[in-house]
């Protein structure tokens, strides 16, 4: 899940002419649902007292006209417009990508049927996992997986490999582990606008921990595979570790848990002079817990950036209903926080996907060729059997 460091109580207005806002404080024991599944008479007492802390506090500072103390990290997961589509209304060359990404799924939400030789989701709904309105987006929709990630290739020792983030994975205990828990790909709603009940067996895949970190100069996780992923081609990552300011970027992930999602119309935010002395830098991607290690693309490129990491809280709660829904901030903000690939790129072979992106993007810096525009710059939420971008005249495929 998301990395969730900062904590917010409701503030008063933090310029000139701002309304006053309530950022309630979200409950807690929600960023842990996956390890409390069992504890629903806890879970329901502790949402109570929330509640009414929640209550007391609206009461307080509506009637208050002190200001409130100003929480520098109020930053959350929607900028601006919601961007977040589905993989199957985006450009044809983004569903190529997102084909090579994967979920890591708890074994508790993954059950294997020996009958129809098939994994079936066992998971709550959207709407259910993070106590939504039931009009909200995607709310149908299961919240199975626990974190994102990409498959890039193979290691120096020939093993396929994939990254995610390094505080999803656990060597025992809660969290993601691989002695029990699986990587799948293909857990995407489908060209039908169906979200998946499960996988064929030949999706889902065992691993290994190669290498795992978590500090601030970096988070991130290589897990070796059990067996090289059959039809899926491994993704293409910036060696170089230069990350430009003001790069437009998109993110392809599992946000709130979901089928996966693209979110575009973000740029990489954090001042270049930070970034070449850090391993990260941050963005303004719509991103959400679940979408922790999901690879962050270049739009320009389609080589992968980073890994995202980290960002602010997700929702607010209504202290009326006790419903949740995102919080929502200016689209020039930033929040979300990826570690740069080329951190791990030691682990990682050199692909032909790479080599192939690399020429491209000499040929497009020469004006040989133009760089295809996949509509992220202005991306628009897809409605079901739309495609929100359009193919674009003489565009070129990814290598198969």
């Amino acid at each position: 899940m998301k990395d969730r460091r900062a904590r917010c109580l409701p503030f008063g207005p933090t310029r000139p002419g701002d309304q006053w806002n309530l950022i309630f404080i979200k409950p807690r024991h929600t960023l842990y649902k996956d390890l409390w599944r069992d504890k629903d008479r806890e879970k329901e007492e502790i949402m109570k007292t929330v509640r009414i802390i929640n209550a007391m506090a609206a009461a307080f500072f509506i009637t208050s006209s002190a200001p409130a103390a100003y929480c520098a990290d109020r930053i959350a997961a929607i900028y601006g417009k919601d961007s977040r589509a589905e993989v199957i209304h985006s450009h044809k060359t983004i569903q190529i990508l997102a084909d090579s990404t994967v979920a890591l799924f708890l074994g508790s939400n993954l059950k294997f049927d020996g009958n129809s030789g098939q994994y079936f989701i066992e998971a709550r709904t959207f709407e259910e996992e993070y106590n939504l309105p039931p009009d909200h987006r995607f709310a149908r929709q299961p919240a199975a997986s626990f974190c994102s990630g990409a498959y890039v290739g193979r290691n120096p020792e020939g093993k396929p490999i994939v990254f995610t983030a390094g505080h999803c994975v656990s060597q025992s205990g809660p969290g993601f582990t691989c002695g029990r828990d699986k990587v799948v790909f293909g857990y995407a709603v489908s060209r039908d606008g169906k979200a998946p009940a499960g996988f064929a067996r030949e999706e889902v895949y065992g691993c290994r921990v190669l290498a795992r970190r978590k500090d601030a100069g970096a988070d991130y996780a290589v897990l070796e595979l059990d067996r090289v992923p059959a039809d899926h081609e491994p993704l293409a990552i910036n060696r170089s570790g230069a990350v430009k300011t003001g790069t437009s970027v998109f993110v392809i992930g599992h946000p709130g848990r979901l089928p996966a999602k693209v979110t575009g119309d973000a740029t990489v935010t954090l001042k270049e002079e930070a970034t070449e002395e850090r391993g990260f830098f941050s963005t303004n991607l719509d991103t959400f817990g679940g979408n922790s290690g999901s690879p962050v693309f270049n739009e320009k490129t389609l080589m992968i950036e980073g890994i995202l990491v980290s960002g602010k809280d997700d929702y607010i709660t209504n202290p009326l209903t006790g419903d949740n829904s995102e919080a929502r901030y200016r689209h020039e903000d930033t929040g979300e926080t990826a570690t740069k690939i080329s951190e791990i790129s030691g682990y990682i072979e050199p692909t032909a996907t790479e080599a192939y992106l690399i020429r491209r993007e000499l040929e497009i810096n020469e004006g040989l060729r133009q760089a295809p525009d996949l509509g992220l710059s202005s991306f628009r939420v897809a409605m079901p059997g739309v495609e929100s971008v359009p193919a674009v005249s003489g565009q070129e495929e990814m290598p198969a």
